[in-house]
């Protein structure tokens, strides 16, 4: 009887696991749609990237994940800009887990590059980010990472419209299969006031590029966020709700940027 229990959790877990969108964790220390800003040609940038799931996946979807209910990820975020066009970074992120666990997850570099735009005050703009990371398994399954993260958009007065089709590729042996996962975030938000600009965003896991999962089984998250820019006062928070049964259900984040001196 033992052994049959056994084999019957067993077989739970693997159902379940299927269940949670084909199995495909992933380290939430970022949620931010990334538009044209650059740092000048030799300043140095740092933000402090905040997450907090206050209910969300409780399950792991392979032995030894920590999953992100109740979690909270604390990132700094390192920023030089190279020249006009090309910024790096350097993400440190960490994780306090549900047993109020601390750990270091890995670093991710990043190279963001963005296309000339006339200086004037409305316009489109493009670029693209890459990046390459190394995090710990119990965080996500493949260790190694990438990001391909093309940047489109429109900016005005009062408007900015932005959409990210985020493409992302396992780089460790045995999550390579399949090709490149699509995951489109957008945001669209509206001037009020001098510095300040509401709006939201939209974060998606559609899966495989090559075969995009069914509705049932994607995730989608939608934010209502606050821009502020008033220096010294520059930051970014919004809060997000899981729009099907796949998706995290609350979610709070911020996004700081600490003045540097110069």
């Amino acid at each position: 009887m033992k052994s049959i229990a056994r084999k019957l959790r067993a077989l739970s877990f693997v159902l379940l696991s299927i269940w949670i969108n084909d199995a495909k964790a992933a380290l939430y220390d970022e949620f931010q749609v990334y538009d044209d800003s650059l740092n000048a040609p030799g300043e140095y940038g740092l933000e402090l990237h905040l997450n907090h799931t206050v209910k969300g996946r409780a399950t792991a979807v392979y032995p030894g994940e920590i999953t992100p209910n109740k979690g909270t990820r604390i990132t700094p975020e390192f920023s030089y800009g190279i020249n006009t066009n090309w910024e790096a970074g350097l993400y440190l992120p960490t994780v306090l887990d549900q047993q109020n666990q601390f750990g270091f997850a890995g670093p991710k570099l990043r190279m963001k590059w963005i296309g000339q735009h006339s200086d004037i005050d409305t316009y489109w703009f493009y670029g693209l980010n890459f990046e390459l990371a190394k995090v710990l398994p119990r965080y996500e399954a493949s260790a190694w990472g990438s990001e391909i993260r093309p940047i489109i958009g429109y900016r005005s007065d009062n408007w900015l419209i932005v959409t990210n089709p985020i493409l992302e590729y396992a780089l460790s042996p045995g999550y390579r299969k399949g090709g490149f996962d699509f995951l489109p975030a957008v945001k669209i938000s509206r001037r009020f006031g001098e510095g300040l600009a509401t709006g939201i965003e939209t974060y998606s896991d559609l899966g495989k590029l090559a075969k995009l999962t069914s509705d049932q089984e994607r995730q989608h998250a939608l934010y209502w966020v606050l821009d502020v820019d008033r220096g010294p006062w520059v930051f970014n928070v919004g809060i997000g709700h899981g729009l099907n049964a796949l998706s995290d259900q609350w979610t709070i984040k911020a996004i700081f940027e600490i003045p540097l001196a110069k």
